[in-house]
């Protein structure tokens, strides 16, 4: 909602908003072709918020992922494999997955080149009904590791790699967390520094993935890690 006056507290809470419009634009087009059970009544009931501990955000994925298969995925489109691999990739493959959401939220019969969209939705939403359960928090997940010694044992020996943490949002969110699997590397795109001020006052709220030290014996190595995961916000300011 617009805000006629922002506050500290409101950009603080929009830095970390896990809601996406995206995902509620689209299931005002979806729900009305859905048949009655489960997988609608899971959909109209979300909030289309991605918290880690949210059903409804696997589902909607999935079913979305399926649809773009549906609908691209044949051979008048891209292509049933290229297709996957895009949809499996949304990080990187925004350009054309805006275009689809535009085909998926057109009215239009002539976009369809002769189907049915009722048809290819419902067809989608059987094809997710087998893939239902599991959370947000199971999908959407990722660990800290050291840049030089990565993946590797010695790595995980030596205390460098954190255990896996629950990342909050996607791709469509204010808080952008997206984890991308691609063989094995795992990519990991979210908000890196947060920065909020008020420019009539001498100070700013920070926090960070991280600390303010590179060296990982330092207590100051990691010691902003928790605020980041949890939205709290340290003071700096010329008298701190």
């Amino acid at each position: 909602a617009e805000l006629p006056q922002a506050t500290l507290d409101d950009m603080q809470n929009l830095q970390y908003d896990v809601c996406s419009v995206h995902a509620r634009k689209l299931l005002d087009a979806i729900l009305p072709e859905l048949p009655e059970g489960p997988l609608k009544d899971e959909l109209a009931a979300w909030d289309c918020c991605y918290d880690p501990d949210s059903p409804e955000a696997v589902v909607f994925q999935r079913l979305y992922r399926q649809l773009l298969i549906e609908l691209l995925g044949h051979d008048h489109g891209i292509g049933w494999r290229r297709m996957v691999y895009l949809a499996s990739r949304v990080g990187f493959s925004a350009m054309l997955l805006i275009s689809a959401d535009r085909l998926l939220l057109d009215p239009s019969p002539t976009l369809w080149d002769g189907r049915d969209k009722g048809e290819l939705i419902r067809r989608a939403a059987s094809q997710t009904e087998q893939q239902m359960g599991g959370l947000w928090s199971d999908v959407n997940n990722f660990h800290f590791t050291d840049r030089f010694f990565g993946n590797h044992q010695v790595g995980r020996m030596l205390g460098y790699n954190s255990r896996k943490i629950a990342m909050p949002g996607c791709n469509t969110t204010p808080f952008q967390g997206h984890v991308l699997q691609t063989a094995t590397r795992e990519s990991t795109f979210a908000p890196s520094y947060h920065f909020v001020t008020d420019v009539s006052q001498d100070e700013a709220w920070t926090n960070l993935p991280g600390g303010p030290s590179e060296n990982r014996f330092s207590k100051l190595y990691k010691n902003d890690v928790t605020r980041w995961m949890t939205g709290e916000y340290k003071r700096l300011s010329a008298d701190c």
